[in-house]
């Protein structure tokens, strides 16, 4: 086991990946859409003795309610046993990033897509000088993961060091072949431009889209660089199997049935992934 990092209460998100980075191994960061999700994520982190991100996307929050399903992942982690960053996912807005710092996140995501780099990284950086004065880490989005049929967003490696400098971001969201919500293991990771991408920042380099790349393939990565792994679809995947093979049974009708047993085949899903991103026993 490497050396596992004591983590200060301010900006530990930020000093979790620090180590992930310089150490190669990667954080999971694994969404959560309800009370279950949640659970099983933080309960595998717990059985593998690894510090673990716990994810709410803005499309959770749209769908639970961004204070319900922030409160029951707040809870969680002050319970947990293990380093657990709460992280605000894919925020669409400036002010939906400002609204999760102020609610208590540990780490927000700000999309940047629509906008051009420049243009990104001087919006990161007002939202970078206020998150940091509270703690709260941020991570930006220099290429963009697409969703289905991709087309490469790939940019310069060298634009990244003045992207890094202007944005003040902790950790950067790059594209090297994944797609969102990928259900079959068919993406082809550019390897070459991770290296490039790594060779131009120290910083966390994050994944978006995991769902669709081969362990190995991961192992790879993580190896070249990538400090944060995002996983979402394979989840969800394996927890909505668990939910149907209960309601095979027709005489099945107590929620807490098949919902318990989804959490625990996810919780395996999970301990899984973060296996095999290195992250088991990262934690004192």
């Amino acid at each position: 086991m490497t050396a596992a990092l004591r983590l200060k209460p301010k900006n530990r998100a930020a000093a979790l990946l620090a180590h992930a980075r310089e150490h190669r191994y990667a954080i999971g960061a694994f969404n959560a859409v309800n009370l279950e999700t949640a659970e099983a994520i933080v309960q595998a982190a717990e059985l593998e003795n690894a510090p673990v991100i716990l994810q709410v996307s803005e499309n959770a929050a749209r769908y639970a309610g961004l204070e319900h399903l922030t409160a029951v992942c707040q809870s969680l982690r002050e319970h947990a046993s293990i380093p657990v960053i709460l992280h605000f996912d894919h925020a669409e807005t400036l002010e939906s990033a400002l609204t999760a710092v102020a609610l208590g996140y540990d780490m927000v995501m700000l999309e940047g897509g629509d906008l051009d780099l420049d243009g990104n990284a001087k919006r990161l950086k007002l939202l970078s000088k206020t998150a940091h004065a509270l703690g709260v880490a941020v991570e930006g989005e220099f290429e963009v993961t697409q969703k289905g049929e991709r087309e490469a967003t790939h940019l310069s490696a060298s634009a990244l060091e003045d992207f890094m400098k202007v944005s003040g971001v902790d950790a950067v969201a790059v594209d090297i072949g994944t797609s969102h919500k990928q259900t079959e293991k068919t993406a082809m990771l550019n390897i070459p431009h991770l290296r490039d991408l790594a060779h131009q920042t120290a910083a966390p380099l994050v994944l978006h889209g995991s769902s669709g790349a081969t362990p190995e393939d991961l192992r790879i990565a993580i190896h070249e660089g990538i400090s944060k792994v995002n996983v979402a679809t394979e989840l969800m995947l394996e927890f909505t199997r668990g939910v149907r093979e209960q309601l095979s049974d027709p005489k099945l009708y107590d929620a807490r049935k098949y919902l318990g047993y989804a959490r625990e085949v996810m919780t395996q899903r999970v301990r899984t992934l973060i296996q095999n991103f290195g992250s088991s026993g990262q934690v004192l």
